[in-house]
């Protein structure tokens, strides 16, 4: 080898150890990322299995709360049923007996408007007796 071509050589080497050095260090640096995106991923996916249990959870007690609701208000919806039921007989026995009420106190008025007569008639009797 010649003298110039030793430094070309050497430098050569020197371009070369540096690109590996290069190389390897961009290697690990990749490699390290590539770890910690790993490590996110299972971190994120293990926080998505929870969440979709917990959304599971949710969803099972609000479909029991719903199915609950729903049987009082068809509990609640019959007890009002029957209530207007009873309501509208309840009102009708009252007009009956209002009707009752009214024929009673019409024959009151009756009877006591003779009553009055017969006792006008028996005063006048009287009066008419004596002279």
């Amino acid at each position: 080898m010649s003298l110039e071509t030793q430094p070309k050589s050497n430098l050569l080497t020197y371009i070369l150890i540096i690109i590996f050095i290069l190389l390897t260090a961009l290697s690990i640096y990749l490699f390290l990322e590539n770890k910690k995106n790993l490590t996110e991923i299972i971190s994120l996916q293990n926080t998505k299995s929870q969440l979709e249990l917990e959304i599971a959870s949710t969803t099972e007690t609000l479909e029991k709360e719903i199915s609950k609701y729903e049987t009082t208000i068809t509990e609640l919806s019959n007890i009002l049923s029957i209530t207007n039921e009873e309501l509208t007989s309840t009102l009708d026995d009252l007009r009956d007996e209002k009707n009752r009420n009214d024929k009673f106190d019409n024959q009151i008025k009756s009877i006591s408007g003779t009553v009055k007569d017969l006792d006008k008639l028996s005063k006048t009797d009287k009066e008419l007796l004596q002279k």
